[in-house]
């Protein structure tokens, strides 16, 4: 009895290094969206060429936001900074699709049709070559973007919930290494969610926080 009690709590340790390890694999694999139509999380020169000229707002705790339209007012883009002194040190990209109903004032991006990921994963339907030239709908899966489109791009997801037509899948990155200014770089919690319904992306947020 004694023996077989010590080998149960030897192999404690091994199971925590196994799934450490089995973690940190997950986590190489995934190579996650930093980036909304060039505006990257955590990089201020690429906010500030893109939101120089508009004025935040104040959200509930403090923090400055932008919410820009696309060229069609179909998609909603909103951007969150870490704080006023600091409102180009990016935090969170949210886009999300809105409808006729939907009529809260924001700045218009009249340039930018869909407000497309560094991956290009964006809401809506836009066709592509392959699907003019056949005349079939989202053949090279190009049109749009659904839960298989993410998984390919960005890898497995940390979850996958189903609920009826409604699917969202959910990224986690604890540590994850961004870019700073002068060549250096700083640790970071990585998150993103892209919520589908009836197989089509609705919303995605992108997100980083401080390592406390």
């Amino acid at each position: 009895m004694l023996k077989q009690r010590y080998y149960r709590r030897a192999l404690v340790p091994v199971m925590i290094a196994v799934l450490g390890l089995m973690t940190a694999a997950q986590e190489k694999n995934i190579t996650p969206d930093l980036s909304v139509v060039d505006v990257k999380l955590g990089d201020r020169a690429s906010a500030r060429t893109f939101l120089a000229d508009f004025q935040a707002r104040q959200d509930a705790d403090g923090r400055p936001i932008y919410y820009f339209y696309n060229k069609f007012a179909n998609q909603v883009m909103k951007l969150t900074g870490t704080s006023f002194d600091d409102r180009f040190f990016i935090t969170e990209i949210e886009v999300y699709k809105v409808n006729k109903s939907y009529t809260a004032i924001h700045f218009q991006a009249e340039n930018i049709a869909y407000f497309k990921t560094e991956k290009d994963i964006f809401i809506g339907y836009k066709q592509s070559k392959a699907s003019m030239i056949t005349g079939i709908p989202n053949i090279d899966g190009k049109d749009m973007t659904g839960p298989k489109t993410v998984i390919k791009k960005i890898g497995e997801p940390s979850e996958d919930i189903k609920n009826d037509e409604k699917e969202t899948l959910v990224y986690n990155l604890p540590n994850f290494e961004l870019p700073v200014e002068n060549g250096k770089t700083n640790n970071f919690g990585y998150s993103a969610q892209y919520e589908f319904s009836e197989g089509k992306l609705k919303r995605f947020i992108l997100k980083i926080s401080d390592k406390k």
